[in-house]
């Protein structure tokens, strides 16, 4: 977001693919993105360990910051004038905490003095770029990046990856490695990517390829566009999911990726928090659940009925029978009709995983909590 304090710059927000400019930052913090820095450091970053100022919330931090324009105004007036800096409360805590808020600000601040030459990174690129042919820019057949081994007793032979001889430690080269040219690869050592994620797109370009490739098969139509397919897949990346995994886990529901809440639960399941996560009960009319998360004195229990299903809009409190006069023979009722019980399990496991462990889920919303049919 500071980011955005530069001219042309937007932020794409993933957990809805939206994205936010300049005012989005000032209507979101009530701050300019150059004083975001600021706001930070008063307010805290808990994604970071970034500690703030005790009782600096969001507003208060926003209205200290229009009184005083900077960090630098706050601790000038406290030094100066401490009385005529903020609330008594407030005032104290700022002054408890000077310590932390200089070292917050260091922590949060973007380095722009890096040694990051553009021209050597870039002018090499773009001249081997220009120099390609047309035929050279579209070639992009997957029996490019592929080899077949020879077939044997007159079976078929399976497409296998094409790996490279490893090189010597001490042998030089001046060839780019296979992801930073844009290839498919598998790994040289199980100690470099899992194998099963060894075809995976290793960089933003051939994850674009993909999303072409796998667009074009009309084996994903439920997604609008390649660009569709290939968010996800990057999303999917983000939590270790393979490519096509992450598709079959991620379903769009009022234009926002949403997971299976199987997913989501797995999530907390394997977080190191969780000690246990387990159904105490269920049937159709309740689902109940408990964890203990290691960070908490006690176990947590969390229980969801169908009259909270019903009051949340998501079902009637009657399950409708099975229209079997229908034409083509099908049950076309939704799945709390048909499957209640297993949907008052998926949405009691959400829940509470957002109860017990809220960071294991961030931007992740179920099929069934956007409205949508599991």
């Amino acid at each position: 977001m500071q980011l955005l304090r530069y001219d042309g710059v937007k932020v794409l927000r993933t957990h809805n693919w939206t994205t936010t400019d300049r005012a989005g930052v000032e209507a979101q913090f009530g701050v300019a993105p150059e004083l975001l820095g600021d706001w930070l450091a008063l307010v805290g970053d808990s994604s970071d360990n970034v500690r703030g100022v005790p009782g600096v919330g969001h507003k208060t931090a926003t209205a200290l910051l229009a009184k005083h324009k900077s960090i630098a105004g706050i601790l000038e007036c406290l030094e100066r004038s401490p009385a005529d800096t903020a609330t008594p409360a407030v005032t104290r805590a700022l002054q408890q905490n000077i310590e932390t808020i200089g070292l917050a600000r260091k922590l949060v601040e973007l380095r722009t003095d890096a040694p990051v030459e553009f021209r050597e990174i870039f002018e090499p690129l773009a001249r081997k770029a220009d120099s390609r042919t047309e035929e050279e820019k579209d070639m992009d057949a997957p029996d490019s990046q592929y080899v077949d081994p020879p077939a044997a007793n007159g079976v078929a032979p399976q497409i296998a990856p094409q790996i490279a001889p490893p090189v010597a430690a001490t042998a030089p080269t001046t060839e780019k490695p296979a992801a930073e040219r844009g290839e498919l690869v598998a790994p040289r050592s199980a100690s470099a990517v899992p194998f099963t994620l060894g075809l995976e797109p290793q960089s933003l370009g051939v994850a674009f390829k993909l999303a072409g490739a796998l667009w074009e098969s009309r084996l994903y139509s439920r997604f609008h566009s390649e660009q569709a397919i290939a968010a996800v897949i990057i999303r999917g990346r983000e939590l270790g999911l393979g490519a096509l995994t992450a598709l079959d886990v991620f379903h769009v529901v009022e234009g926002k990726p949403a997971p299976h809440a199987h997913f989501i639960v797995s999530l907390a399941e394997q977080h190191e928090d969780c000690e246990y996560f387990m159904q105490i009960s269920s049937d159709n009319e309740h689902a109940e659940y408990e964890t203990k998360n290691r960070k908490h004195p006690k176990p947590i229990r969390h229980r969801y009925t169908v009259n909270d299903a019903v009051d949340a809009g998501l079902c009637r409190l009657e399950i409708e029978p099975r229209d079997w006069g229908a034409k083509d023979g099908k049950d076309h009722r939704g799945n709390w009709d048909k499957r209640r019980a297993e949907m008052l399990r998926k949405t009691c496991a959400v829940q509470l995983v957002r109860i017990a462990y809220p960071y294991a889920a961030l931007g992740l919303y179920s099929i069934s909590e956007l409205g949508g049919n599991e």
